[in-house]
Formats: structure tokens, C-alpha cells, sequence
């Protein structure tokens, strides 16, 4: 028993020829689709980058343009003490201090005495 096989029908070729039609043009709409969201997605980032580079520049100008105190030295220091305290009260403590508080003792040489020699003096 030899059964022959059946014709396919010429309509269900053609529905299928017309799905695939559809099916590609459909592919190929969606990736047109894709594409226009990335190069917009791709402009947004652009925009994003340069107003942080917008603000970045504008910190930095700030930063630049910031008026930088000197760190106090020990001379600006007592020049201020000085101003405050007035001149007469530094004057009146030099005078109080001037001189050797520790002990001296006189150097003899062969010749005769060379001079004061303070050990605790700095």
C-alpha cells in the first residue's frame, strides 16, 4: 500500500510567505527604533557632561578667585601683642630683664682675664 502524499495548499504558502513579511518588517522597525532612542540617549549624556563640566569649571574659578589668608607667623604674632599691649608695657619688661640671671664666672689666661664666661647662657 502506497499512499501518495498530499499537495500542500497554495494559500497556507502564501499566509505563511505574508507572516514572514510582516515578521522582518517588524524587526526592522523595532531596531530603527533602537537606534533613534540610543543616539538620543547619547545626546542626553552629552548635555549631562558638559553642565557637570559647567559647574566643575565654575567651582574651580570660585576656588581661584577665593582670597587666601597667610598663615600667621610667630613675628605677625608679636607685632599684634605688641599693638594690643601698647609699647610702654614691652619696653618697661626689656628693662626688667636685661642682664645675666645665672652664674658667670671670669676666664683667666696667661695674659690676664679674657672675659665672662656664662655656662647656662643659651
Amino acid at each position: 500500500m502506497c499512499f501518495k502524499a498530499p499537495k500542500p495548499d497554495p494559500r497556507i504558502a502564501q499566509e505563511q510567505e505574508r507572516q514572514d513579511k510582516l515578521a522582518q518588517e517588524a524587526k526592522a522597525e523595532e531596531a530603527a527604533k533602537a537606534k533613534v532612542e540610543q543616539a538620543k540617549q547619547l545626546e542626553r549624556e552629552k548635555a549631562e557632561q558638559e553642565v557637570v563640566r559647567a559647574k566643575e569649571a565654575a567651582t574651580r574659578q570660585e576656588a581661584a578667585e577665593a582670597v587666601v589668608e597667610a598663615p600667621k607667623s610667630a613675628a605677625t604674632a608679636k607685632e599684634q601683642k605688641v599693638a594690643k599691649m601698647g609699647a610702654t608695657n614691652t619696653l618697661g619688661r626689656a628693662s626688667r630683664r636685661s642682664g645675666s640671671r645665672s652664674r658667670r664666672s671670669l676666664i683667666t689666661g696667661v695674659s690676664g682675664g679674657i672675659g665672662y664666661f656664662d655656662r647656662f647662657a643659651q
